[in-house]
C-alpha cells in the first residue's frame, strides 16, 4: 500500500500587476534635415503714396488679372 501525504491547501496568490518588461533604450535617431526654403522676389511692388501709380491695391490683388478664368476652373 502506498502512503499518501495529506493534501495541503495552499493559497494561490494572483498578482494584480502584470510582470513588467524591462525598458529598452531607443537607439539615437539621426537629426531631421531642415527643409529647403526658396525665397522668391516680389511679383509686384505697390507704393500707395506714388502719384504715378494708376493701379489700386484692389486691382493688384485681383487674381483674375494674373490667371484666366478658364485656368482657374481647370484647377
Amino acid at each position: 500500500m502506498e502512503a499518501r501525504l495529506p493534501k495541503r491547501k495552499t493559497p494561490v496568490y494572483v498578482s494584480s500587476h502584470p510582470r513588467r518588461t524591462p525598458i529598452m533604450a531607443m537607439p539615437p535617431q539621426k537629426p531631421q534635415p531642415k527643409p529647403v526654403v526658396t525665397v522668391l522676389p516680389p511679383e509686384h511692388s505697390f507704393k500707395p503714396n506714388d502719384q504715378n501709380n494708376q493701379d489700386s491695391l484692389a486691382d493688384i490683388m485681383d487674381i483674375r488679372k494674373q490667371n484666366s478664368l478658364s485656368s482657374m476652373l481647370h484647377k
